[in-house]
C-alpha cells in the first residue's frame, strides 16, 4: 500500500460520516474505556456437592472481598445491594420466586456444572450409602436444577476441573467484565 493510500485511510478513519439517516448511523471503532467498578457481586450455584462453597472461599479470598454462604432471601437481597460481595446461593433458595432474576441482575452467576456420577463419587466420602440409590438421587436433583441455574448463570464453570484452575478462570472472566 503506497503512502498517498495510507494517509486517505487514516483521513476515513478518523473523519466522522454524515448519513441522512440519523437512525442508520453507527460507530466503529474501539469504545472508549468504562470506568471498572470493581464491586460487582460474584455468585455461584450448582448442585450439593458441586464445590460451591470451597470456590467461593477461594475466589473472595484472591479477591479479598467478604464470602457468605447459607444465605436466606433477606440476606441476598442485602448483598445485592452492598456490592462487592462473594456468595453461593442453594438450590432451594434458588427455586424462590424472584431469586434468579435477582441473581442474575445483582452480579455475575457461576453455575457449576458437573454430572451425578462425580457428585456420587463426592458423596461417597462424606455419606455411607448405597451408590445407585445416591446416583438415582443427584440425576433426579440436578434433573429438577439445571433448567433453572442454566437461565440464571451468566458462565458455566466445568466442576470436575481442579480448583485453582476454577479460580483463575472466575477471576479471568471477572477481569474482563470489570468486576475484579
Amino acid at each position: 500500500m503506497n503512502q498517498k493510500n495510507k494517509n486517505t485511510i487514516a483521513e476515513f478513519e478518523q473523519n466522522k460520516i454524515h448519513v441522512k439517516e440519523q437512525t442508520k448511523t453507527a460507530v466503529h471503532g474501539a469504545k472508549p474505556p468504562q470506568p471498572a467498578s470493581g464491586r460487582g457481586n460474584v455468585f455461584f450455584i450448582g448442585p450439593r456437592l458441586s464445590g460451591k462453597t470451597f470456590l467461593g472461599q477461594k475466589v473472595a479470598e484472591r479477591l479479598t472481598r467478604p464470602f457468605h454462604d447459607a444465605l436466606d432471601w433477606q440476606k441476598l437481597a442485602e448483598l445485592v445491594k452492598q456490592g462487592g460481595q462473594v456468595a453461593t446461593v442453594s438450590a432451594e433458595l434458588l427455586e424462590q420466586e424472584g431469586v434468579a432474576n435477582l441473581l442474575h441482575r445483582g452480579g455475575k452467576v457461576f453455575y457449576l456444572m458437573v454430572d451425578a456420577a462425580t457428585l456420587a463419587q463426592r458423596a461417597e466420602v462424606e455419606m455411607q450409602q448405597d451408590q445407585l440409590a445416591l446416583r438415582e438421587q443427584l440425576f433426579a436433583e440436578l434433573q429438577a436444577q439445571e433448567p433453572l441455574c442454566m437461565r440464571t448463570l451468566h458462565y458455566i464453570l466445568q466442576a470436575v476441573k481442579p480448583a485453582e484452575e476454577l479460580v483463575e478462570d472466575v477471576l479471568e472472566k471477572l477481569q474482563i467484565t470489570g468486576d475484579a
